[in-house]
């Protein structure tokens, strides 16, 4: 397989993802009560229609830190001898 064709079968595997991801945007937002078909194919990627508290990145609302920048922050108190440890880390399953 030459690098056309590869070329070719990805940028066709993507159209087929895209047409997919729109048909179940249409779906869930007529379920959602929404009749509108010109709605899903802007939300077709994400799903997500508002930008509240609730839906939202944590971090822009509540200041929340990742994981990364919480065990940076342990690794920094460790590094630098202290023995504070109050950042929790939440466990994932």
């Amino acid at each position: 397989m030459n690098q056309k064709d590869r070329f070719r079968k990805r940028v066709s595997r993507r159209r087929r993802e895209l047409q997919r991801k729109k048909k179940l945007a249409t779906n869930i937002f007529r379920w959602r009560g929404d009749p509108r078909d010109d709605v899903a194919p802007m939300h077709a990627n994400h799903l997500k229609t508002c930008s509240c508290w609730m839906c939202g990145n944590p971090r822009k609302f509540f200041g929340n830190l990742t994981v990364q920048e919480k065990i940076a922050d342990i690794t920094e108190r460790e590094f630098e001898g202290d023995d504070n440890d109050n950042i929790e880390i939440a466990e994932f399953d």
